[in-house]
């Protein structure tokens, strides 16, 4: 028994001293490594990934003057990185035309108070006042409020044609825009979209009141309910016009 256990002894100091011996032959070859790459001015810890170096061909922001359209581009564009084309250009587009452009709501549930003065030419002249909503901030508060849902639909092309949807529909609640019939509208705004029977599809299911795209009309409803409201008066004559816009061209950015 005694020459058992001073063989098994002796077969436990062999393997610790085989074992010793392969760990600094291991660490020489990894210290010459080290060396050799010293020398030769490599990096030897592992490479990262730059992606915050990736560019992209975008439009800047500083067009926005308004701060909730900012916010809007910033989460809906920049955070999902939807800057396929035509749909960037075209929501862009619109960004810029409610940005650029003095259009209003007028409150539903606004007091109409109505006056008549003389001018100084002694002509009668009537005058209604009462409470607006910029379509603007409607705009931002309703995209804002439906964006969770929309990036959460199934494949990117029925999302953004939902946001171009609840676009159209925040317009056409405009002064300006109210008058006229939703098929001028997209034609109007999403001439060249590829997806606009989508967009088409989506605006008459609501009519129907399609369950599926309800979360558009509370988006819409509760803008308007929240929304900022600012006194107007009215002269007699629609003093509210529409100016067409320009893209602006794109510049390298990185996110």
């Amino acid at each position: 028994m005694n020459i058992i256990f001073l063989i098994i002894a002796i077969l436990a100091l062999l393997l610790y001293v085989l074992n010793l011996s392969y760990k600094k032959t291991v660490q020489k070859l990894l210290e010459s490594q080290h060396a050799e790459d010293d020398k030769d001015g490599r990096q030897t810890e592992p490479y990262q990934f730059q992606t915050n170096q990736i560019k992209y061909e975008m439009y800047d922001v500083k067009y926005l003057s308004n701060d909730n359209l900012k916010k809007i581009y910033q989460k809906v564009i920049i955070k999902n990185l939807w800057n396929n084309e035509p749909f960037y250009s075209l929501f862009f587009k619109i960004l810029l035309a409610v940005d650029k452009n003095d259009l209003y709501i007028i409150d539903p549930h606004t007091k109409v108070i109505t006056s008549h003065l003389r001018d100084e030419n002694d002509q009668m002249m009537i005058i209604k006042s009462f409470q607006v909503l910029k379509t603007e901030n409607v705009l931002a508060l309703a995209i804002m409020s439906a964006i969770k849902e929309i990036v959460n639909f199934r494949d990117i092309e029925e999302a953004q044609s939902l946001l171009l949807a609840l676009c159209i529909m925040v317009i056409q609640k405009s002064k300006y825009f109210s008058l006229y019939e939703q098929s001028d509208l997209i034609q109007f705004f999403l001439f060249g979209y590829d997806h606009v029977k989508n967009v088409e599809a989506i605006l008459e299911s609501l009519e129907r009141d399609d369950y599926e795209y309800s979360f558009l009309q509370r988006a819409l409803k509760g803008a308007i309910k929240s929304a900022k409201r600012y006194p107007y008066v009215n002269k007699g004559e629609e003093s509210v016009s529409f100016e067409r816009v320009s893209l602006p061209p794109k510049v390298l950015q990185h996110f």
